[in-house]
């Protein structure tokens, strides 16, 4: 081995650093991690901040690196209201003074992320990522507690205690609302992303790196939400005992994303990190359905379905992420290891597009869609060869 790369690995194992970078060809070298001086560098160059391990063989100028992510992420969803309550009294539908609603039920689940890249000549890295992610949450509400209701006339009447649902059935709008006595609900969710991003980390001072990356995004995001009703019996004529409401959505998507990650190094080879990123993605909903049961055979009977058909449209995404890391060269230099934990946050700009057909199909005003979200706990591994 080179006499400089033992230098550089006996350096390293009195006093571990972040990295270790290469200078520009031509520049004299300046001490690692200590501020630039007159006459080192330019002052309008950075000195790199990539790992910067050995250089091996015929391919001395490439370096690469992998890294695998465990995700254990929070994913929900705004607009998936499931019914209110009320009580029904003889065959009459009566809301309380204090109305209650219960929305689907959302949870953590566990996913993961791998990457591979490379980096040319210790500056510039290039690397993609791919990140997968299901969720699978169902909600179970049995009757409401049982109310007493006042009506206009002062007149105080019970009945039994039933949840109304209005929202998931074409065929429950307007002036007859369909209410049971247990409201069933299944959320599924299916995210892939895909990035391919370039870089160039540099240290802007001592102790702080700067790693700027952008590039292109594709994301495929599958929703499906089954809402299921067991119907009151009296309250409609023909009643069926249990009717579904089925709604899915499929799209694909793919634009720029842009983002900053920072570190503050710490001793030891510890660090603080952060992270932002932004996409804007043109997105195609390829499928958007909604289907349902018939509730009665005698009132508004018959097959009710909706749908969006290639539906295009713009779609931002917004990430941001906070944690700590550390890292070390191993094996005389020629190796690095790093491990991360972060807690992160992602906002899916109007992807319920299954709430958004159902609220145009009943009132035909065109509503926004509303929005998914993310965030949660992520461990990461990754090696530089």
């Amino acid at each position: 081995m080179k006499f400089t790369n033992l230098l550089t690995c006996a350096v390293l194992l009195n006093g571990p650093l972040f990295s270790m970078a290469q200078p520009a060809a031509g520049m004299p070298q300046c001490t690692q991690g200590e501020p630039l001086v007159c006459g080192c560098y330019p002052a309008a160059y950075n000195l790199p901040a990539v790992y910067a391990v050995n250089d091996k063989g015929c391919w001395s100028w490439l370096n690469a690196f992998v890294d695998a992510s465990f995700t254990y992420w929070y994913a929900g969803e705004e607009g998936l209201p499931l019914a209110e309550n009320g009580v029904l009294s003889t065959t009459t539908l009566f809301f309380p003074q204090n109305i209650t609603t219960v929305f689907q039920s959302f949870n953590y689940k566990p996913g993961f992320k791998v990457a591979l890249g490379i980096v040319g000549n210790h500056e510039w890295s290039i690397f993609a990522d791919y990140t997968w992610f299901r969720g699978n949450n169902t909600s179970n509400s049995g009757a409401p507690p049982s109310l007493e209701i006042t009506t206009a006339g002062a007149t105080t009447l019970t009945g039994t205690p039933v949840w109304v649902v209005d929202d998931w059935f074409l065929q429950g709008s307007g002036s007859q609302a369909l209410a049971g006595t247990n409201v069933t609900s299944k959320w599924r969710l299916a995210m892939d992303l895909v990035d391919l991003s370039g870089s160039r980390p540099f240290y802007e001072g001592p102790n702080l790196t700067i790693n700027p990356y952008g590039g292109l995004r594709a994301a495929f995001i599958r929703q499906k939400m089954t809402v299921g009703l067991t119907q009151s019996t009296g309250y409609l004529t023909g009643a069926v005992p249990f009717i579904q409401s089925r709604n899915s959505s499929h799209s694909w998507a793919i634009g720029p994303r842009m983002g900053v990650n920072s570190n503050w190094l710490c001793c030891g080879g510890f660090r603080f990190e952060g992270d932002f990123a932004a996409s804007l993605l043109y997105t195609r909903y390829t499928s958007v359905k909604h289907s349902e049961d018939s509730a009665s055979t005698d009132f508004n009977p018959g097959s009710f379905t909706a749908s969006y058909r290639n539906y295009g449209c713009l779609r931002p995404i917004t990430e941001v992420g906070l944690g700590i890391g550390w890292g070390s060269y191993f094996w005389c230099c020629d190796y690095h290891i790093d491990f991360s934990a972060d807690y992160e946050f992602a906002y899916y700009w109007d992807q319920n597009m299954m709430r958004k057909l159902l609220d145009d199909t009943l009132t035909g005003t065109s509503p926004a869609a509303a929005d998914l979200y993310t965030h949660g706990l992520t461990l990461t591994a990754r090696l530089d060869f």
